[in-house]
């Protein structure tokens, strides 16, 4: 186990032999079935650097991530001791400082020992900082799950009482939709995707509460669709609730981000495993969605357990089209070196040829005459 980056040099992240490995074969897009939406009128495709991959912190899954306004992103982990963390723990909080590829210091260890709840999402509200917990009381896939808030990084969680409950009949929230750094969004609401309490989920729904009532059961509304005007509609009955995203493929681990260079919102969702991915974009987290990939096996993995492609928005640039990614699966043999780490790759959007025209025109138009 290292505490820090799995650096250039020192760990030989760049050396031929690993850039043979990830390049044979694991570069070309694997198309997978039919994507579940049109392609994308603004990314045209997405190349994923692997001559950039870097590793951290074997041992250690999941790695949700969130930025802060400071340009800190702060990142999650489960099942390791990691960052400074002497004990082995169902979870723990650690920081990024400097942009990617620099070591996480833990700023929250947790409880030592397994099976105390694993923070599979991260959201920074102006330096409070809420989770999406698993809390491990049943085994997969019908824990509960509840939010946690914590004013100090993850050192302590200030814990709800109720759960969302592990049943059909629940929208369990699986992540925050990640907006501008250290904001949940401009509207004072979070965001949340969820699924209904199934083996195979192949639909996301979405729900929110207010940014200061989030461990309040009944702030908690649905989308239940658009009105007349095409604006949002909400209610508390996750009965009535409609899903803001459909794969019949699979519909596993979605996660949301604002791409505010792009002036989109990112999506990033498995159909099934972990190498079986898709990207979307759209103009609202709940949608309408267009595809810009859609991967069998995306950098070369067979499958596994998909534990979240995240995109965090403080490593965001040229315009929203630069991006470096945070991923974990779980699978020695079908996650290959991907397996049980924080992994991170840079990636660069490539526009349509309309969406390079819009943008020219935007430009000449600010510029004047």
């Amino acid at each position: 186990m290292t505490d820090s980056w799995q650096a250039a040099g020192r760990f030989g992240v760049r050396a031929a032999t690993l850039a043979a490995a990830i390049l044979a074969g694991t570069v070309a897009v694997a198309r997978a079935e039919t994507p579940p939406y049109p392609p994308s009128r603004v990314v045209a495709g997405i190349t994923w650097h692997t001559d950039t991959y870097r590793f951290g912190d074997v041992g250690g899954d999941i790695w949700s991530v969130t930025s802060d306004a400071d340009g800190t992103v702060y990142t999650a982990w489960g099942d390791a001791a990691v960052g400074g963390c002497t004990a082995k723990a169902s979870y723990g909080v650690g920081a990024i400082v400097g942009g990617p590829g620099t070591d996480v210091a833990a700023t929250g260890c947790g409880p030592a020992g397994l099976n105390h709840g694993k923070l599979g999402s991260l959201l920074d509200v102006g330096g409070t900082l809420y989770a999406v917990v698993n809390t491990q009381s049943r085994p997969w896939p019908y824990p509960d799950f509840q939010v946690w808030r914590s004013e100090d990084h993850g050192a302590t969680w200030l814990k709800p009482t109720w759960s969302f409950r592990g049943t059909a009949q629940t929208i369990r929230p699986n992540s925050f939709v990640n907006a501008a750094p250290g904001d949940a969004g401009n509207d004072g609401f979070a965001y949340l995707m969820g699924v209904r309490v199934v083996p195979h989920p192949y639909r996301v729904f979405l729900m929110r509460a207010p940014v200061g009532k989030l461990l309040d059961q009944t702030a908690y509304a649905y989308f239940t669709g658009l009105d007349a005007q095409g604006a949002p509609a909400w209610g508390g009955n996750p009965a009535a609730a409609r899903p803001v995203f459909v794969d019949r493929n699979g519909a596993e681990g979605a996660r949301a981000v604002w791409d505010a260079g792009l002036g989109r919102y990112l999506l990033t969702v498995a159909h099934s495993t972990g190498g079986r991915i898709g990207v979307f974009e759209g103009p609202s987290p709940w949608g309408p969605w267009r595809t810009f990939d859609y991967e069998d096996r995306w950098l070369g993995m067979s499958g596994g357990d998909f534990l979240g492609v995240r995109f965090p928005t403080d490593w965001m640039a040229d315009a929203g089209t630069t991006l470096w990614t945070v991923f974990s699966c779980y699978g020695r043999v079908p996650c290959g070196i991907y397996h049980d780490r924080m992994n991170l790759i840079e990636a660069t959007l490539t526009l349509t040829p309309a969406e390079t025209a819009r943008r020219q025109r935007a430009r000449s138009a600010a510029a004047g005459p």
